[in-house]
């Protein structure tokens, strides 16, 4: 018992401080997740639930496995099972948020191992990224909001086009740095 004792200790003594971080900020966001799609009284299934958390514990582990992808998928089944409506409300918008929050730690976290050494302005190289998709995210969550409640033909049409205009966008404006 000891001498496990002592490696965990050891183990833990070399972890870096950026990777630790932004596992830490893919259990955070995958809490988020969930709190947002249990909150509302709808009638999720407790066992996407409890795959759902699993799967967190996984992602934020070991980010590089596939445990965000089946977070991700319960959530999303947990959503499509148990909302009530198809509109678009705060609570998808969290969800939204959380997700692409996870899915970007967890992609720079994946790209590194837990002992890394590396320098936190690492961590404010994907700021721009991250919250130019976040105000697309919330911007597409108004329009749908807003084409949902006054319904007009091809509205769909309108969100893909305005889903890729948002995309071209981003990644024009991250690409600014590597050029």
């Amino acid at each position: 018992m000891t001498e496990w004792w002592r490696t965990v200790r050891a183990t833990a003594r070399r972890l870096g401080t950026v990777p630790l971080l932004l596992r830490l900020v893919v259990l955070a966001s995958c809490t988020v997740a969930v709190t947002s799609t249990i909150v509302p009284a709808w009638d999720v299934p407790n066992g996407y639930v409890v795959i759902a958390a699993l799967a967190a514990v996984v992602a934020s582990i070991v980010p590089d496995s596939g445990g965000g992808l089946c977070f991700a998928a319960a959530i999303v089944t947990g959503w499509a099972t148990g909302a009530e409506s198809a509109a678009v409300g705060p609570a998808l918008v969290v969800t939204a948020l959380a997700l692409l929050v996870g899915h970007v730690a967890g992609a720079l976290a994946a790209a590194m191992p837990a002992t890394a050494a590396a320098d936190a302005r690492l961590m404010t190289r994907w700021w721009r990224p991250t919250a130019a998709i976040g105000a697309g995210v919330v911007a597409t969550a108004i329009l749908v909001g807003a084409l949902d409640a006054w319904s007009p033909p091809g509205s769909i049409i309108v969100v893909l086009a305005a889903l890729v205009v948002a995309g071209l966008g981003v990644w024009w404006w991250s690409a600014i740095d590597e050029a």
